[in-house]
């Protein structure tokens, strides 16, 4: 079992309020049931996330007791098969804050899973690989199990800009506390299919073992993901995704902010002083 410092969820909660703005329809990175995002030739559409005790569907011999279910569908329109590693924006909210969201990523943990996954993620800010072929839609769902050995992680979107920076902020979910999470976006990142097959098997060949991609749950070591067989500029590429991430939430969170207090300030204002408090907050 990893072990990471984790802060109270109410801090995240409250910190969540402070910045994401006092309006309701502040989180606008969300969509009320589905979001469909592009990414290169593979689109994604999610649903929200549904209390495995209100899916309506039937659910697998995967799906938890407890918890709560993605329905996801990946559309490729290229010739070519492809990884895709989804990373979900969920709503939070709580009993203690009616009427209040917090745009918050979905850390991947042993808790989320998909039965479709073959790849382990090289970042915790996205959730392991399913593989689409070309010309195809797949249909998966992903997992969210409350009574999972491993915890439920979340990091509000401002800091999903790395994975340590998301780890040093992320907080435990925990559904008994009151808390829960509903409309959900996505965005993928997607990789060619036969460039990284041929590279994971060369290196596994070096290494002496066969190629092994069936999933298996994350490992970590103090808060950093283990080796897995990606380059060190295919890790770069989910780091600089991450912090596309935050530039899109900090204009957001400016813009809806603005709004909400009747453009005393203006959202260039409000995002030099969130690109400040990133600053203090981080050097």
């Amino acid at each position: 079992m990893m072990k990471k410092t984790m802060k109270k969820m109410v801090a995240l909660t409250m910190a969540g309020m402070m910045a994401m703005s006092i309006s309701t329809g502040a989180v606008s990175v969300l969509a009320a049931e589905t979001d469909e995002y592009v990414g290169g030739e593979v689109a994604g559409t999610t649903s929200s996330c549904i209390p495995v005790s209100e899916y309506e569907g039937e659910l697998d011999e995967n799906a938890p007791d407890e918890g709560y279910v993605l329905d996801v569908q990946f559309v490729n329109t290229d010739a070519k098969d492809y990884y895709v590693f989804p990373l979900f924006i969920c709503d939070l909210t709580g009993d203690a804050y009616p009427g209040k969201h917090v745009a918050t990523v979905l850390m991947n943990t042993g808790a989320v899973y998909s039965p479709d996954a073959v790849l382990n993620s090289p970042t915790s800010l996205c959730q392991d690989a399913v593989r689409v072929e070309a010309g195809t839609s797949k249909n998966v769902r992903y997992y969210i199990d409350f009574n999972a050995e491993d915890y439920i992680a979340v990091c509000n979107t401002q800091y999903a800009t790395d994975d340590q920076t998301a780890w040093d902020n992320a907080s435990e979910f925990d559904a008994d506390q009151g808390f829960y999470l509903g409309a959900a976006s996505m965005q993928v990142m997607v990789y060619d299919a036969d460039v990284l097959d041929a590279q994971l098997a060369a290196e596994q060949q070096q290494e002496g073992s066969q190629p092994q991609q069936q999933y298996q749950d994350p490992q970590y070591q103090e808060g950093t993901q283990q080796e897995n067989g990606y380059t060190e500029e295919q890790v770069q590429q989910f780091n600089e995704f991450g912090n596309r991430m935050w530039e899109d939430a900090k204009d957001n969170i400016s813009e809806e902010l603005s709004e909400g207090l009747g453009g005393f300030l203006s959202p260039g204002t409000i995002e030099q002083g969130l690109e400040l408090g990133k600053s203090i907050l981080f050097e």
